[in-house]
């Protein structure tokens, strides 16, 4: 017995077939309602957006970058001496830690705590 009636459209994107391989994330600001942010994740195996999470909207422009970072640097040093030149360079890893409240950020890494001197 049927019990009901539909007409549906199959959506390709204008790719003239399933998309394949396509892959993103993205957030909406404001949805579902004001205040809140919905994050989508495109889902390949359902051709389709699922909601992935849905946040607060932070206010201001203020960015969260917290966390342990690592830092890669190279330096090259070049001393001359009664016109005699010797280059030298080091490089090296340093772990940096950010701590953030709001738009408060430090900085922290193995260095400064080598030399003593207070988080940045």
């Amino acid at each position: 017995m049927e019990f009901a009636r539909t007409t549906f459209t199959v959506a390709t994107l204008g790719l003239g077939d399933f998309p394949r391989g396509l892959s993103g994330t993205f957030e909406l600001a404001d949805f579902p309602q004001a205040g809140k942010t919905t994050r989508v994740q495109w889902q390949e195996s359902l051709q389709n957006l699922v909601v992935t999470g849905v946040t607060d909207t932070p206010t201001g422009e203020c960015v969260n970058i917290a966390g342990v970072w690592t830092d890669e640097e190279e330096i090259e040093v070049t001393c001359t001496v009664d016109g005699e030149s010797d280059t030298v360079t080091t490089s090296g890893e340093t772990e940096v830690t950010i701590t953030q409240n709001k738009c408060n950020v430090s900085i922290e890494s193995d260095e400064s705590v080598e030399f003593g001197l207070p988080p940045g």
